[in-house]
This record gives C-alpha cells, sequence and structure tokens, in this order.
C-alpha cells in the first residue's frame, strides 16, 4: 500500500496467493487419500472407500476454513497504516 497498492488489490494478492497454495496442497491431499484407500478398506464399516460426499464434505470444509485464514489476515493488513508501518523497527 507504501507503493500505491488499493486495499482490493492488497486483499486480491494475499488471499490469491494463499488459494494457490491451497490449492495444490487439496491436489496432493487428495492424490494421497485416494492412494491410501486401499489401505483403509479394513478399518472402515459401511462406508465405501471413495465415498464421493465424505470427499467432497471434507473438501468444502477445508476450503471454507483456508479461505477464512487467508481472508481475515488480509484484510486487517490492508487496514493498517502503511507509513506507520514503514517506520516501525
Amino acid at each position: 500500500m507504501a507503493l500505491g497498492a488499493g486495499r482490493s488489490d492488497l486483499l486480491a494478492m494475499v488471499t490469491g496467493q494463499g488459494m494457490k497454495l491451497a490449492a495444490i496442497g487439496f491436489a496432493l491431499g487428495l492424490a494421497g487419500s485416494l492412494a491410501t484407500t486401499r489401505f483403509m478398506t479394513v478399518i472402515l464399516y459401511h462406508v465405501s472407500p471413495t465415498d464421493l460426499p465424505t470427499f467432497l464434505l471434507t473438501s468444502l470444509a477445508m476450503f471454507v476454513v483456508v479461505a477464512l485464514a487467508c481472508y481475515l489476515p488480509a484484510r486487517q493488513a490492508s487496514h493498517a497504516d502503511p507509513m506507520r508501518a514503514l517506520h516501525h523497527r
């Protein structure tokens, strides 16, 4: 913001970078969970190892948590005074 970026620019940049990392984590986690399903069949009762609603619900819940974890600090940073942040030691 000290170099001319607006609040919305800062929010979009910080949230976008966090969500990109989250997307990579989601992809790796989904691949890892699908790879380990054959080992999990022993401990699962009355649920298939590749239960689509379970995968979707947990992914949605994690997406909401990640979005809030990215947005809330970015919003707080966008309300900070840039001159005060530059002068802080």
